[in-house]
């Protein structure tokens, strides 16, 4: 007897030979439901600019191999969407030909095309006419086709993004400023700004404002500047006897220039009357960070998300013609950004854009689009036994699976000092890490053998000089890690590494990814859940993936919660937040501890993991290996959407197993879906239907548009 499990809710049992009776009435419920599905759809009178994936425009002859262009489709990839490329001469001629536009969605990027020609200018005005909704970024045609700013006013495209911006002739260097990126804190939550990656603001009249100056050959004034944030954090952690010496970091722009602000008159007030509190976007040890905007002048009619309270507005949705379309402008430079490890905000506005402006279908971010968090422990140094033993006695092993990362040698700050694991004399320690492995969870490398050493030492320059020991060499201390944690659980399984101090030299993470590590610890794009990592504009390890750190402001461990006095209920409210926000959003962050501190706050710790326990089903814990081989496995999905006799039909395939993915259909623009074929669940979201595939190769899916 064969169980034959239908997707709509039927089940049937045959019994050879009686097994093409039994198909035929198989085929039947399913030609049923087509066929209910057509009654309607053939009545919907759907159009294709409804199902088109959105597009990307870039200039002619630039190519996806280009790191400004591959940047948004990894975002994309990484988000769910399609993404199409489109170029200035495709989309003219599209335009051109009349009717509906044939995506219903275009992206104009900064970064490729700050150069426009008028004809491509007013291309774009007609396709938002024409009822196609824009995503307009920053620096996108600000100078006309022979490279020079309008000799008056501001950027062509003003009354596209509902403000005047880009105002050169009037501003010179003070066209572009740096301030702080502000919204009420739902807002910031929408644009996908996790709770702890933004911290309540208050304006300051009294500052003056900075400003990057700009030219033709600078248009957006970034030349210069430097927003990265992967650098070590480089403080020394706490110990039981001593306090964190936490430092004062900042973002380096050492081309701006101080003066007054500008702005004149503006309603980007995001103080009005609300429960919400206006936060500034912030980050670990940097406080509240520094974006590059252009000053805008004018009151915004739109829906407002995000302002500079020096510059203007940052990011809002208006409305544009008589026709539907709709404008999500940006000031902000995304593609440099993402470029400059903060990929956070073009993830987030590419996902307001397609999702929530377009109706966009996409692929689940997580297996079987469920949230959850990444819990990754430091074991540091011999000062961590004890806490160790205690977390133990209290079950806290038995939680999870998480990722637990080891520093195995014999000392911690200085050779000689004798303050480490010494893993390979430690037969406790070794047992730990067997238990660990036992109970599931996943036993990484934590950098250099010798913590603050490495994590306080390791530069760019110095892969092969030899350590204040004189025998071994920065890389060595990388392999003598990594040997002495195999050694104990086994060779080909420490596919894990975080970084002292959050030091990730861009040679270590290469001999990392030559020794198949899969997923790492990240001090860059911290906001976000796994990515992988841009650095200085180009992708550095397409095979691994980074994990960054969540932080709850400017802190993100017990022991610095402790030693700047954050309130235990603050701490915990945050993980409760944080991990409703996963929940809510199908997404997941990584949070990471060290076992002294979560001893010392040991009910906060207890809190949150009884707080995720009764999340049941909607929640779940990922180690780095989990996450990052779901992900790989995810980007051999090949998955389209088309318009057949009045719906839409979804097909899929990869090429070992479409087990755990899952596709998220908005309830605004798709009826419940039907599975044609392969083994699939269809599940309410919520906002969204979730298709939910349990393994098979291929997958067919449809749906009736709205």
């Amino acid at each position: 007897m064969k169980p034959v499990a239908l997707n709509h809710g039927l089940s049937i049992t045959y019994l050879f030979p009686r097994v093409a009776c039994r198909v035929l009435v198989r085929l039947a419920c399913r030609l049923a439901a087509i066929g209910l599905l057509l009654l309607t759809g053939l009545c919907a009178n759907t159009v294709l600019a409804q199902n088109a994936p959105i597009a990307l425009l870039v200039p002619d002859g630039m190519t996806a191999s280009d790191p400004r262009v591959a940047s948004w489709l990894d975002a994309a990839r990484e988000e769910g969407f399609r993404l199409d490329l489109i170029t200035d001469t495709q989309f003219m001629f599209m335009a051109s030909a009349g009717g509906p536009p044939a995506y219903r969605g275009v992206i104009l990027p900064d970064q490729v095309h700050s150069q426009a020609s008028d004809a491509l200018v007013n291309t774009v005005y007609t396709y938002a006419n024409a009822g196609g909704s824009v995503m307009l970024v920053f620096d996108f045609g600000v100078l006309d086709g022979a490279g020079f700013y309008p000799v008056s006013g501001g950027s062509r495209f003003g009354p596209l993004a509902g403000v005047d911006y880009c105002l050169y002739a009037e501003l010179g260097d003070r066209t572009t400023g740096l301030g702080p990126i502000t919204g009420l804190e739902s807002q910031l939550r929408r644009i996908s700004v996790p709770p702890g990656k933004s911290m309540p603001y208050t304006v300051n009249d009294t500052e003056q404002a900075l400003f990057l100056p700009v030219s033709t050959s600078n248009p957006g004034g970034l030349k210069g500047y430097d927003h990265s944030q992967e650098l070590s954090l480089a403080f020394v952690p706490r110990t039981r006897t001593t306090k964190t010496a936490f430092p004062s970091k900042s973002i380096r722009f050492a081309t701006a220039v101080q003066g007054p602000k500008v702005l004149s008159t503006t309603t980007l007030s995001a103080t009005a009357v609300t429960a919400d509190t206006l936060h500034g976007i912030s980050g670990y040890v940097y406080g509240f960070l520094t974006y590059p905007s252009y000053v805008t002048r004018g009151s915004y009619a739109g829906d407002l998300i995000a302002a500079s309270p020096y510059h203007g507005l940052i990011a809002g949705i208006s409305a544009y013609g008589s026709a539907g379309g709709r404008v999500l402008f940006v000031n902000t430079p995304l593609t440099y950004l993402k470029g400059a490890t903060d990929g956070m905000l073009m993830h987030g506005l590419l996902t307001v854009f397609a999702h929530d402006m377009l109706n966009q279908p996409r692929l689940a971010k997580q297996p079987n689009a469920r949230g959850g968090l990444t819990l990754n422990w430091h074991l540091d140094s011999q000062d961590a036994m004890e806490p160790m033993r205690f977390l133990k006695a209290n079950n806290v092993w038995k939680d999870g699976p998480f990722s637990i990362h080891m520093t195995a040698g014999p000392d911690v700050i200085s050779f000689g000092d004798g303050l480490g694991f010494n893993l390979p004399q430690n037969p406790e320690a070794q047992q730990f890490l067997r238990d660990f492995v036992k109970q599931g969870h996943q036993v990484g490398s934590h950098g250099g053998w010798i913590h603050d050493y490495y994590g306080l030492n390791a530069t760019e320059d110095n892969q092969f000089a030899l350590t204040a020991d004189g025998v071994h060499t920065f890389q060595d201390l990388l392999d003598l890690n990594r040997n002495a944690i195999q050694a104990v659980i086994g060779q080909d399984r420490v596919i894990e590494y975080s970084s002292p101090e959050g030091n990730n030299p861009k040679w270590a993470l290469r001999w990392l990814e030559q020794r198949n590590t899969v997923g790492y610890y990240y001090g860059g794009d911290t906001g976000m859940g796994p990515t992988r990592d841009y650095r200085e504009g180009v992708m550095t390890t397409p095979n691994m993936w980074a994990f960054p750190v969540m932080p709850f402001g400017i802190y993100a461990t017990f022991e610095e919660f402790q030693d700047f006095g954050v309130p235990d209920a603050d701490v915990l409210t945050w993980y409760k937040q944080l991990i409703d926000f996963n929940v809510k959003t199908r997404t997941s962050r990584m949070i990471y501890m060290h076992p002294p501190g979560a001893a010392d706050s040991f009910n906060v710790l207890k809190g949150m993991l009884d707080y995720a326990k009764s999340a049941g089903r909607s929640f779940q814990w990922y180690t780095m290996a989990g996450l990052a081989n779901f992900m790989a496995s995810r980007n051999q999905v090949a998955w389209t959407e088309r318009v057949t006799l009045g719906f839409r039909q979804f097909t899929a395939s990869h090429p070992v197993s479409l087990a755990s993915m899952a596709w998220q259909l908005p309830k605004a623009a798709y009826t419940r879906p039907v599975v044609i074929s392969g083994g699939a669940v269809v599940e309410d979201g919520g906002g969204d239907w979730v298709v939910r595939a349990i393994g098979g190769k291929s997958l067919v899916f449809i749906s009736l548009p709205l």
